[in-house]
């Protein structure tokens, strides 16, 4: 499948370790109401999630700002690989930033692999416009991946199954 995005193949590349299974993790990031729990920025909470799990089924998901404000993205799937990874394209369709670049279509992959006991969780978001969009796709992202962090106990606890959303919401 082509991707389509900006010309300057600008990306941000995050990784965190997680206290869970590769598959339960996966889980994490594909099921909706999963999803629901961790993908979001700090001030936001995630409102809906609709996703197709399929090379060429869809992806949409909308958040709310503390201030009342909805932002909303959605995409396909080009890459699906149970307990591995899921690729998708990313276009933003809801938000204050009206910008013709901030609507451009972009790359994110979610790649998950096993380390020891825990799993190795690398998010790559690629063809962002510009170094002002890595900044603060950069820090939107490492705040998801910490709330995807906190949904699962630590490895002291035996646990490896994502915990509740009180947890999740640190």
């Amino acid at each position: 499948m082509a991707y389509e995005g900006a010309a300057s193949g600008a990306k941000a590349v995050l990784t965190r370790m997680i206290a869970g299974t590769p598959a339960a993790v996966y889980a994490a990031v594909t099921d909706p109401a999963k999803l629901r729990l961790w993908l979001r920025p700090a001030d936001f909470v995630a409102t809906e999630v609709v996703n197709d799990l399929r090379v060429g089924g869809a992806f949409r998901f909308r958040m709310r700002r503390s201030d009342g404000e909805f932002f909303g993205a959605e995409g396909v799937y080009c890459e699906v690989v149970p307990n591995e990874r899921v690729v998708l394209t990313w276009r933003w369709n809801e938000g204050p930033d009206d910008e013709e670049q901030a609507r451009n279509e972009t790359l994110l992959t979610i790649a998950v692999q096993a380390v020891g006991d825990a799993t190795r969780v690398t998010l790559t978001h690629e063809l962002l416009p510009n170094e002002a969009f890595v900044q603060s796709h950069s820090t939107g992202w490492s705040e998801a991946l910490d709330a995807l962090a906190r949904c699962f106990p630590s490895p002291a606890s035996g646990e490896h199954e994502l915990s509740s959303a009180e947890a999740c919401a640190g």
